[in-house]
């Protein structure tokens, strides 16, 4: 699911600071969070993921300090497809392998991982332990199904008023959005709380950024359907609805960059001796666009020629 909506969003919306600080220090159970010092969680880049995985999941990594010394992985896994996955153990044991012989090979500290799905699909996610997976296997043989235990946060599970109820701040709309995101008509119905605080993030770039990056997920989520997305502006508070607006206009304004841009690269690939004006013409991107368009796919093939010609050598 790499590059879905829900993995855009999940990505953008992890990335500030006090929305994982909160998510960390809120929604873990105590006995777990009590082991880590909270301020000192921060981001670490990269993915444990393999193809397979990234059917299933997205991730994203922290590393936190212990009370006790030393340092814990935090991988935080996205669960995207609505449904639980057939075998979470062994699919975490493909992770954590990866994340330790990754470390290995790099010649770093080992550290524990460890994983923490995020769960906002339709079924009901009830977790078991790895042996019954294994049908009728006798209580003897229970210790020799080993798998690394994970922590499960289901989004589904929360009422609205327990999400509500959670510190003022990004959690609290991303929570709101990722428990609807796969439910249309509950979804309809609780815009207007999806936006809480919305007032307040207009106060900083900061806020208004996460403002946009929200409603883009919650458009994509209606697959930029315009009746649907005035609906949805509607609903939500008046002092937003402007701002709302315009980032609707702008997303639809870079949707259609993006289209031009593909229709005039396919042009000059498939016909390169055309004029820059009728490309522009027929694409709708602004000729200059086109001009430099045209100068980067002939960096490229000399680039590859280069390329072809020293492996040939």
């Amino acid at each position: 699911m790499r590059n879905s909506p829900h993995d855009r969003f999940f990505h953008f919306a992890f990335s500030h600071r006090s929305l994982y600080i909160d998510f960390f220090d809120q929604l873990v159970p105590k006995k777990f969070r009590d082991l880590l010092l909270i301020e000192s969680i921060e981001p670490v880049e990269g993915t444990f993921l393999n193809k397979r995985l990234q059917r299933f999941f997205s991730d994203k990594l922290f590393s936190a300090k212990l009370k006790t010394g030393g340092r814990v992985t935090l991988a935080c896994l996205v669960e995207h497809k609505s449904f639980v996955p057939p075998f979470i153990y062994h699919q975490l044991e493909q992770y954590v392998v990866a994340k330790r012989e990754h470390d290995r090979k790099n010649k770093k500290p080992l550290s524990a991982t460890i994983p923490i799905v995020i769960y906002h699909g339709k079924e009901k996610w009830k977790k078991k332990p790895p042996f019954a997976y294994y049908g009728g296997l006798p209580k003897e043989l229970r210790r020799f199904v080993n798998a690394p235990d994970y922590i499960l946060i289901d989004v589904t599970k929360f009422s609205k008023k327990k999400i509500m109820s959670l510190r003022r701040g990004y959690l609290v709309n991303t929570l709101l959005a990722m428990k609807y995101s796969h439910r249309p008509s509950l979804l309809d119905r609780n815009y207007g709380d999806i936006f809480i605080f919305g007032d307040f993030y207009e106060t900083t770039e900061e806020g208004q950024a996460f403002f946009f990056g929200l409603l883009k997920y919650l458009f994509n989520l209606t697959n930029f359907d315009e009746q649907k997305i005035e609906k949805m502006i509607d609903t939500i508070p008046t002092s937003q609805r402007k701002r709302a607006f315009n980032t609707f206009d702008r997303i639809r304004l870079e949707g259609k960059i993006e289209h031009a841009q593909e229709v005039a690269t396919n042009l000059l690939v498939q016909f390169p001796t055309w004029k820059d004006d009728m490309i522009a013409n027929i694409s709708g991107l602004d000729i200059k666009k086109v001009k430099a368009l045209r100068k980067k796919l002939a960096d490229q093939k000399k680039a590859d020629n280069n390329g072809k010609a020293d492996n040939q050598k």
